[in-house]
């Protein structure tokens, strides 16, 4: 656990370490790195914010599941618990695919797996509808909300397992939710009317859990108790609390990614050609295939 500090009062491990979370992002990370060192080789050089923003996405995962915050919001507070969800999908999830942007984004996986996927046209259909942007909004509401049900909350707080798979589906549908919205296939992220509704309306809808937690009168997870007294506030207040971080989150994305989209709206029509991520994906693969050397699709 290393050291302790005093949190709110409370004597707190520092760390809470994690292996099956840690072992995902240490992956992805050199997948990452890996992919920037092969663009490097072929003269391309992936832009330091680019690089910032993917690390700093993963960074957010670490500090959430490795550090005090796991354990303090299984165990203790509604608030801190609220706090590790942000960290591990509302907020990492568009740093992390603005920084796999293309041409990176067809370097991340190795050969065998883009073979693999390239084959498997189930998979590439399925992947097709899922990020339509009515479906990647649907899957990631009804997970958010299906998961803040209490019977679901309060299995992920009582079994590590669950508890995982819980913080797996918040950063994979966290992601997919975004994805419409930054589509890391193209070089640039486009500006639109409809992602700017898109961000406003997803926003809004998920954000009645956010005022639910803040008005309803009683404790909705009973799995904590009166925990939150040993930190110096009443279950309550730490509910409210909970709520509130969520709002505020919800708030600003609505007010930064509305002003983005609206701001660059003519970036648009430079992509209209681009080519399907799904062909693009199936065209890299048979190149590869064939024998030949990687390199990065590039739009007609």
């Amino acid at each position: 656990m290393g050291p302790n500090f005093s949190f709110l009062g409370v004597d707190t491990a520092m760390f809470a370490p994690n292996a099956v979370v840690l072992v995902g992002v240490v992956g992805a990370a050199l997948l990452y790195l890996r992919a920037c060192a092969v663009l490097t080789e072929r003269g391309r050089v992936i832009p330091i914010l680019q690089r910032v923003s993917y690390l700093s996405g993963l960074a957010m995962i670490l500090f959430a599941t490795q550090t005090f915050v796991d354990h303090v919001g299984e165990q203790g507070l509604l608030s801190v618990h609220m706090a590790q969800h942000l960290l591990i999908a509302d907020l990492p999830a568009p740093l992390l695919l603005y920084g796999i942007r293309a041409p990176l984004l067809y370097f991340f996986w190795p050969k065998p797996v883009l073979r693999v996927v390239a084959r498997i046209r189930p998979l590439r259909a399925m992947w097709a509808v899922l990020r339509r942007p009515q479906v990647a909004l649907t899957v990631w509401l009804v997970t958010l909300y299906a998961w803040h049900a209490p019977f679901f909350y309060e299995a992920a707080l009582q079994h590590r397992l669950v508890h995982d798979l819980e913080h797996i589906t918040f950063t994979l549908t966290g992601m997919l939710a975004w994805w419409p919205l930054l589509d890391p296939t193209h070089h640039r992220v486009e500006g639109r009317v409809w992602k700017a509704a898109y961000v406003a309306a997803a926003r809004m809808i998920g954000g009645v859990l956010g005022i639910l937690l803040i008005a309803w009168p009683d404790q909705i997870y009973s799995t904590y108790g009166n925990t939150a007294r040993a930190y110096g506030m009443s279950v309550i207040t730490d509910q409210q609390i909970a709520g509130g971080m969520m709002m505020m989150v919800d708030s600003g994305i609505i007010i930064v990614g509305v002003t983005y989209f609206l701001a660059t709206i003519t970036r648009g029509e430079e992509h209209r050609d681009d080519v399907p991520e799904a062909a693009r994906l199936a065209a890299v693969a048979a190149y590869e295939a064939a024998g030949n050397e990687p390199k990065a699709p590039t739009a007609h």
